[in-house]
Protein backbone atom coordinates (compact mmCIF):
# COMPACT_ATOMS: atom_id res chain seq x y z
CA UNK A 1 0.00 0.00 0.00
CA UNK A 2 1.27 3.39 -0.99
CA UNK A 3 1.86 6.23 1.79
CA UNK A 4 -0.57 8.54 0.03
CA UNK A 5 -3.47 5.47 -0.43
CA UNK A 6 -2.67 4.74 3.63
CA UNK A 7 -3.19 8.59 4.37
CA UNK A 8 -6.50 8.70 2.55
CA UNK A 9 -7.77 5.54 4.29
CA UNK A 10 -6.45 7.24 7.52
CA UNK A 11 -8.49 10.31 6.83
CA UNK A 12 -11.69 8.31 5.91
CA UNK A 13 -11.62 6.52 9.22
CA UNK A 14 -11.29 9.57 11.10
CA UNK A 15 -14.21 11.66 9.00
CA UNK A 16 -16.07 8.76 10.26
CA UNK A 17 -15.40 8.42 13.45
CA UNK A 18 -15.80 12.05 13.45
CA UNK A 19 -19.43 11.55 12.19
CA UNK A 20 -20.30 8.92 14.45
CA UNK A 21 -19.42 11.01 17.36
CA UNK A 22 -21.07 14.29 15.84
CA UNK A 23 -23.93 12.44 15.60
CA UNK A 24 -24.14 11.42 19.48
CA UNK A 25 -23.01 14.66 20.43
CA UNK A 26 -24.85 18.03 19.11
CA UNK A 27 -21.13 19.96 18.14
CA UNK A 28 -20.99 22.41 15.67
CA UNK A 29 -18.50 21.11 12.17
CA UNK A 30 -16.65 24.34 13.12
CA UNK A 31 -16.03 23.77 16.66
CA UNK A 32 -14.48 20.38 15.91
CA UNK A 33 -10.94 21.17 15.24
CA UNK A 34 -10.48 23.22 18.52
CA UNK A 35 -12.28 20.22 20.32
CA UNK A 36 -9.97 17.44 19.05
CA UNK A 37 -6.65 19.40 18.51
CA UNK A 38 -6.59 20.13 14.80
CA UNK A 39 -4.55 22.68 12.73
CA UNK A 40 -7.49 25.18 11.56
CA UNK A 41 -7.09 24.02 8.07
CA UNK A 42 -7.07 20.21 8.18
CA UNK A 43 -8.96 18.81 6.27
CA UNK A 44 -12.61 17.55 7.12
CA UNK A 45 -12.90 15.25 4.20
CA UNK A 46 -10.65 13.26 2.30
CA UNK A 47 -8.88 15.27 -0.82
CA UNK A 48 -9.58 12.60 -3.31
CA UNK A 49 -12.92 11.51 -1.85
CA UNK A 50 -13.91 15.28 -1.71
CA UNK A 51 -12.73 15.21 -5.37
CA UNK A 52 -14.46 11.85 -6.60
CA UNK A 53 -18.06 13.10 -5.21
CA UNK A 54 -17.91 16.45 -6.94
CA UNK A 55 -17.03 14.92 -10.55
CA UNK A 56 -19.84 12.27 -10.21
CA UNK A 57 -22.26 15.39 -9.45
CA UNK A 58 -21.30 17.01 -12.36
CA UNK A 59 -21.71 14.31 -14.62
CA UNK A 60 -24.94 13.60 -13.37
CA UNK A 61 -26.26 16.99 -13.48
CA UNK A 62 -26.23 17.93 -9.55
CA UNK A 63 -27.55 21.29 -9.16
CA UNK A 64 -28.12 22.21 -12.44
CA UNK A 65 -31.85 23.54 -13.48
CA UNK A 66 -33.07 21.91 -16.98
CA UNK A 67 -33.96 24.84 -19.51
CA UNK A 68 -37.78 23.63 -19.37
CA UNK A 69 -38.12 24.21 -15.89
CA UNK A 70 -36.87 28.08 -15.91
CA UNK A 71 -39.23 31.09 -16.61
CA UNK A 72 -39.16 32.68 -19.64
CA UNK A 73 -37.13 35.30 -18.33
CA UNK A 74 -34.25 33.17 -17.18
CA UNK A 75 -34.34 31.14 -20.37
CA UNK A 76 -33.86 34.55 -22.08
CA UNK A 77 -30.89 35.38 -20.11
CA UNK A 78 -29.10 31.64 -20.08
CA UNK A 79 -29.47 31.72 -23.81
CA UNK A 80 -27.85 34.72 -24.23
Amino acid sequence: MTESRSNELRLELTSRIVSAYLSRNVIAPSELPHLIQLPPDYPMVAPNYSRNRSELARATGLGEKSAAKLSPSLQAVTSA
